[in-house]
This record gives C-alpha cells, structure tokens and sequence, in this order.
C-alpha cells in the first residue's frame, strides 16, 4: 500500500493505493479535468495506516481490508470493520 501525497487544483490531497498502477490510473483519469501536481509517495504498513490522521477512520478500514483480503467484497465498511476485528487488526 502507498500514501500518495498530491495537490489537486491547488488543494492538497493525501489517498492510499495498492499499487503505483492503480495511483496511475487515478492521476491519468484527474489529470484530464484538474490540475494534479504529485508531490511524493511512501510506502505504508497497517500500523501506519492505523495511526495516520490524516484519514478519515472508515477510508482506513476499507483500505486496511484491501490489504488483508483482497479478493473479499464487503457491501460496506462495517463488515470491513467487523472483519478486521474478529482478525484483531483493530
């Protein structure tokens, strides 16, 4: 997982991806619309996920899922989150 750091039209923006294809799919698909400047990238852990703040704690569940389980489908975060609980992830 990588926590992209961004200024998308002269705001900035902070998002996680699970690879760099998929943050290049994303600034390929904004970048026809705004202007995106990237600004840098690391690469993240669960427990840097856990303690970031700049996410809000539901984008963090759903995220921390796509890392755990990736080939689950969870209709909502809260069965993400109840997931992640019963691994006692959270």
């Amino acid at each position: 997982m990588f926590k992209y750091d961004m200024i998308i039209d002269n705001e900035t923006y902070k998002a996680l991806f699970t690879d760099h294809m998929d943050a290049a799919d994303f600034i390929d698909e904004i970048a026809t619309e705004s202007e995106i400047i990237v600004l840098g990238f690391t690469e993240v852990t669960i427990a840097d996920i856990i303690n970031d703040n700049d996410f809000e704690y539901d984008y963090k569940v759903e995220m921390i899922a796509l890392i755990v389980a990736p080939d689950n489908t969870f209709e909502k975060w809260m069965q993400a989150e109840e997931f992640l609980k019963n691994q006692k992830i959270l």
